[in-house]
């Protein structure tokens, strides 16, 4: 029977190393939020669907969430004095979810109204003032959190949209808020996935070639 060389035996040892790491090199699936929430009136809760993960998939590593709205804003001020009024202000659109837990997703869009005469019994449009693509992200390791995104259905993220103005300059004026927010989010699932039979089989037979060809060497 042929003794296969060294530098052979070293050929099927890298091989099968190299096998070994492509089977276990972690992988990523993203999912967006189905349905996304459309532009509505705030305030507003409503909620996000994302897909768990399959655990047939593989070993779920860590859980990304992100979340990511739009929003249009205007203000109508309104004078009821006899003297006009030089005013502006800041208006708000603020995203949290209700679970105290993801916290970290929350965040605030926000544009300042310069400042404008606002004529003697009169009224004055402030806007509208749009964002986009503002974003929350969060990162999950931990093994509860993990589960909970682990099996079937969906997870279901609660937000809530609260629109706010903060008047700037001369008091005494009425100002009437009109905000619209939208919400869109995604999951990303990082994980080992479970190997290929195939490739297990191709493993293993490596494994066992390499294990034979050391053994002949010795007994050589």
């Amino acid at each position: 029977m042929k003794t296969l060389t060294i530098s052979n035996q070293i050929a099927l040892l890298t091989a099968a190393s190299s096998l070994s790491l492509s089977v276990t090199v972690g992988q990523s699936l993203t999912f967006n939020a189905s349905p996304a929430i459309s532009s509505q009136a705030t305030d507003w809760t409503a909620s996000l669907g994302f897909p768990r993960f399959n655990p047939s998939w593989g070993t779920l590593q860590s859980v990304v969430l992100t979340l990511s709205s739009s929003s249009t804003s205007s203000v109508l001020l309104f004078n009821p004095t006899g003297t006009p009024k030089l005013a502006g202000g800041t208006v708000s659109t603020e995203f949290t979810p209700t679970d105290s837990s993801l916290s970290g997703l929350g965040f605030t869009a926000s544009s300042v109204f310069s400042p404008t005469i606002v004529p003697q019994f009169s009224s004055k449009t402030l806007g509208p003032s749009t964002y986009t693509g503002s974003s929350g992200i969060i990162t999950f390791t931990d093994a509860p959190t993990l589960s909970t995104f682990t099996g079937t259905g969906t997870y279901d993220l609660e937000v809530t949209a609260h629109g706010s103005f903060v008047l700037s300059g001369t008091l005494n004026l009425v100002a009437i808020l009109t905000d619209h927010a939208s919400a869109d989010g995604k999951v990303t699932y990082n994980y080992t996935p479970v190997p290929e039979p195939s490739a297990s089989a191709a493993l293993a037979g490596l494994g066992l070639l390499g294990f034979a060809a050391c053994r002949r060497s010795r007994r050589g």
